[in-house]
């Protein structure tokens, strides 16, 4: 299932750049001279941005639906990360992490809903599946921040933000697309939003 497979990566990305924010406070604590009130701050920031705004972006894809949150969600995150990555000054990193969130946030609700309608009739089995691609994504995020940072450093970052554009795109052209989300679907991805933890 080609639209599944598209959506599930998405996922798997976004919340794969989500699980790098642990490690790039650990990398910004002793240049930035960060106290624990401030990595907690950005990490709050983010949490929230990432966790209230959703209800508001699942609005918009019921009115709207297509694949253009899903896509947009998945390059701001991204790049917003790449930057954070980069940040020079905590005003930077603390203004950057909602960002991060708000990707987040507009990637989750229509994500969920193009999982449950490119599973046709098998709707828990392929929201699973993209539930499994977030969790995986979160499991990963640390380890390939911590290989692509050391390894290669600020090329990273490019690279990083260049793999976000690639699978925003990959939603446009790949994932399904409508413009009015069917009752049923839109319970099955109430579903997998409850199950999701930010």
């Amino acid at each position: 299932n080609r639209a599944l497979a598209t959506v599930t990566l998405g996922h798997f990305s976004v919340d794969m750049y989500s699980g790098m924010l642990p490690l790039i406070l650990v990398a910004l604590t002793g240049p930035l001279n960060l106290s624990y009130a401030q990595v907690g701050l950005v990490s709050t920031a983010f949490t929230l941005t990432s966790s209230l705004t959703q209800p508001g972006f699942g609005w918009l894809a019921d009115r709207w639906g297509g694949r253009g949150l899903a896509a947009g969600g998945i390059i701001v995150i991204a790049v917003a990360t790449g930057l954070m990555r980069s940040a020079s000054s905590y005003a930077m990193l603390i203004a950057l992490a909602p960002l991060a969130g708000l990707g987040s946030a507009a990637f989750h609700p229509q994500g969920a809903a193009n999982a449950a309608l490119a599973s046709g009739r098998q709707k828990a089995t392929g929201v699973s599946i993209f539930m499994l691609g977030g969790n995986s994504g979160f499991a990963f995020g640390p380890i390939v921040a911590r290989f692509a940072f050391a390894a290669v450093g600020q090329a990273a970052v490019l690279a990083l933000t260049s793999v976000g554009f690639i699978l925003g795109f990959l939603q446009i052209y790949l994932a399904p697309s409508v413009k009015r989300i069917p009752a049923a679907d839109a319970k099955a991805a109430a579903a997998a939003l409850n199950e999701h933890r930010p």
